[in-house]
């Protein structure tokens, strides 16, 4: 677990520089967007609601975004984002062992609290995720791990579509 955000310059060869500190608490497992200005992630923690904001050109400490509708413990959840919504998928509830089913977003040029997007098709945490500029499309995950991939259109609302499966 740790509270140091780090940050890569693309264009040079090098190590990590320091970014800042998350101020919310340490991270593990959590969910990221960005769209060109701004970075959000979840805590991963101890079932934290807490959801935090970077501005990607300067450096510096966390901010407060907002708050998801539930908190998620570690055992990952995963992070996705369109130019203008950023999107949690699933992630490991309180009572809820093999994960939850919840997408939730917000928009990342506003702060506030993440909306209900729709569902997901199976309950499952330690998912990953992939978007282009249309979609995005959440995979595998879950206790028992499953080989499911689902998507969604990320421009409007409503549960999960059936995308196929991984290769084992």
């Amino acid at each position: 677990f740790s509270s140091i955000i780090e940050f890569v310059t693309f264009s040079s060869l090098g190590g990590v520089t320091d970014f800042g500190t998350d101020v919310g608490s340490s991270q593990d497992s959590s969910a990221s967007s960005a769209d060109n200005t701004r970075g959000i992630f979840g805590n991963g923690t101890s079932y934290d609601a807490n959801i935090q904001l970077i501005t990607l050109a300067s450096t510096g400490d966390t901010s407060n975004f907002g708050e998801l509708l539930s908190g998620r413990y570690m055992g990952g959840r995963a992070g996705g984002a369109s130019q203008t919504r950023g999107f949690v998928f699933g992630g490991l509830v309180s009572g809820q062992p093999a994960g939850t089913n919840l997408i939730e977003f917000v928009t990342i040029q506003t702060t506030g609290n993440s909306q209900d997007f729709g569902d997901l098709t199976v309950g499952r945490r330690a998912i990953a995720a992939v978007t282009n500029a249309t979609r995005a499309v959440s995979c595998s995950g879950g206790s028992p791990s499953t080989n499911t991939m689902d998507f969604i259109t990320m421009a409007t609302q409503g549960n999960a579509t059936d995308f196929g499966d991984i290769a084992n």
